[in-house]
Formats: C-alpha cells, structure tokens, sequence
C-alpha cells in the first residue's frame, strides 16, 4: 500500500529537517533530553497551532489522538503528557 503524505506533514515539507537538527545541535537545544526530542515539540506545537488548541489537555488530546501516524512524520514518541509540554 503505497504511503500518502498526511495534511501536517504536506504543511511541513517546505521545514529543512537538516537544518532544524543542525541550529538544534548548535544551539544545545537537546542537551538534557531523554525521549522528547526538539523536532517532536516542533511538530506538537505545529500542529496545536493548527488545530486551534486552547490548553495543554488540549494538545495532548489532539496529539494522542492521531499517535498511529507520528512515525512518517520523525516524531521521537507517539504519546505526549501535558507535564512535558
């Protein structure tokens, strides 16, 4: 079955995933992290903007909800508490 590219992640193609890893590297953005990388909260934060989210329940609500489709997008983990928010 041949893959289609999802609403979000047509959104994010124009984003050079390279050079979001390469200001993250240079920024130390990533330093303490364990799972939830920079790219992950990128693309949670994204697609809450979108969505019109209005709270951190909300978002993590919105991002459980689709957690079956994250990997075609890179995303580190499917599920996300509102406390790693």
């Amino acid at each position: 079955m041949p893959h289609e590219a999802s609403i979000l992640g047509a959104l994010l193609k124009p984003v050079s995933r390279r050079a979001f890893d390469a200001s993250c590297e240079a920024l130390g953005a990533e330093a303490y992290d364990k799972r939830f990388d920079a790219w992950t909260h990128f693309l949670v934060m994204v697609s809450a903007q979108l969505s019109g989210a209005g709270s951190l329940r909300a978002i993590e609500a919105a991002w459980c909800t689709q957690a079956p489709f994250h990997y075609h997008l890179g995303a580190s983990c499917s599920r996300v508490s509102h406390s790693t928010l």
